[in-house]
């Protein structure tokens, strides 16, 4: 199992270790409730086709790197009691010096630092790291450490739990999306599906994976914003692959739920190193067009080519950028 590390944090989701060989994502409660919410809802997406590794007072799911331990219905009861997950390494020689004389890798936690609530139900997740797993013990303990629920798992149910489960999971994704809205061409070709985006890529790579994903949501009405986000007119929902992606057969997909109010245009896509574009689009969803939208386009596609030297000057200065030409007129009318 390997988990690529995720150097920047994000709104919802930050990358956390215990360890610099591998890297957790950290769900942090400082969110708005509506924010947490949809963060929730694009969790329990990702493994609504999976199959529970453990079954307790969280359902436990693998989901590609990582674990993601659902509750419906929960309450600060549920969370308040550390939360134990202990890894056993096919080969010992892969725990941390200070472990290998327990024989297995200790990654305990708190809900508090991993996990989020909203609209009565709880997520946490926790990445794997790198080496390969044997077998995999977690729950929560009780006071007194005793263990209120817990569940084992082996390695062979976690590759065949995993692999049926990403496989038959982007097999239903691609195939939902077959009759859907292609808003977006490009790295990733993305889909409006309902109240969700799609992004789907046939033949996938890590280097298509690796690179961070901007979504930003601009909407009809700015009162609709979350608070933190009002003085620049969208909704920044930006993300990792590590996040809600998943990988199999060679392809790749992401689901991102969208929020309840009326959007009236999305920009989304990859940066490079950077943070210029790789690739985007904006498409407007609303006959209402958000004030400002085309403005952060072009200050992007700007900054994007401000030390570039242009290739051809005229009413347009035209800019090479990788495989792309970007024309730009400062004063234009």
């Amino acid at each position: 199992m390997r988990i690529r590390k995720q150097a920047a944090a994000r709104r919802k989701v930050r990358a956390l270790g215990p360890a610099p060989t591998y890297a957790a994502a950290a769900l942090f409660a400082a969110c708005s409730t509506a924010s947490d919410s949809r963060a929730i809802d694009d969790l329990l997406a990702s493994v609504e086709d999976a199959r529970p590794v453990v079954v307790g007072g969280f359902d436990v799911y693998l989901d590609g790197d990582r674990l993601v331990y659902v509750k419906e219905e929960c309450g600060a009861g549920d969370v308040d009691a550390l939360f134990f997950l202990h890894l056993y390494p096919v080969d010992e020689a892969d725990l941390p010096e200070p472990r290998k004389p327990h024989g297995f890798d200790n990654l305990d936690f708190t809900f508090e630092r991993y996990g989020l609530r909203g609209g009565g139900r709880c997520a946490a997740v926790r990445g794997l790291p790198e080496y390969e797993i044997a077998s995999v013990h977690t729950g929560q303990y009780m006071p007194g450490r005793d263990p209120e629920w817990s569940g084992r798992v082996s390695a062979s149910d976690l590759r065949s739990t995993g692999a049926a489960a990403d496989s038959q999971g982007i097999d239903e994704l691609f195939a939902s999306v077959e009759d859907a809205r292609q808003i977006v061409s490009g790295r990733f070709d993305v889909h409006l599906d309902g109240n969700r985006l799609v992004y789907v890529k046939e033949e996938c790579g890590d280097e298509d994976v690796d690179a961070e994903f901007f979504l930003r949501l601009y909407p009809v009405d700015g009162a609709d914003l979350p608070e933190p986000r009002e003085p620049h007119g969208f909704d920044d929902l930006g993300f990792f692959f590590g996040e809600y992606g998943r990988r199999g057969g060679g392809r790749c997909v992401v689901v991102r739920v969208l929020p309840e109010y009326e959007i009236a245009s999305i920009h989304t896509g990859q940066y490079r190193p950077g943070r210029e574009p790789a690739w985007s689009g904006i498409v407007g969803l609303s006959a209402a067009r958000p004030v400002g939208a085309d403005a952060w386009v072009v200050d992007e596609l700007i900054a994007g080519v401000e030390d570039a030297r242009p290739v051809v000057s005229g009413g347009f200065d035209v800019y090479l950028d990788g495989n792309r030409l970007v024309y730009v007129k400062e004063e234009c009318r």
